[in-house]
């Protein structure tokens, strides 16, 4: 199997982003910014990577939430499916993307349910 390599451009962005996610572990309260529970977490990015990196390791914009595990709905789904009133931090979610990544907001904002 070969090893993937990656640019130090990307290496560095990658330090940033574990860095961030181990302050944020320190900073909050273990459980889902979405609902509360403290099972099946996972940091979600508020902007997508796909879209920019410009806030890849900022920690205003990654939240903890919970993952989908079998019929049970997590909130990472319903962020990414833009099912913002179904969270608990939907309306800090809007106001964070509208503050730090006002580009994705406009191409997201008629989405949002």
């Amino acid at each position: 199997m070969a090893i993937r390599q990656v640019s130090s451009k990307k290496a560095k962005s990658n330090t940033a982003y574990k860095k961030a996610c181990l302050e944020i572990l320190e900073e909050r309260e273990n459980c889902c910014q979405g609902c509360g529970t403290y099972e099946r977490l996972s940091f979600s990015h508020l902007e997508p990577r796909s879209f920019s990196n410009a806030n890849v390791s900022n920690k205003n914009m990654i939240h903890i939430h919970c993952m989908t595990f079998g019929e049970i709905e997590g909130c990472h789904n319903y962020y990414e499916d833009h099912k913002l009133s179904h969270l608990n931090d939907g309306d800090e979610i809007i106001e964070k993307l509208k503050k730090y990544a006002p580009e994705y907001y406009a191409l997201i904002q008629d989405k949002i349910k």
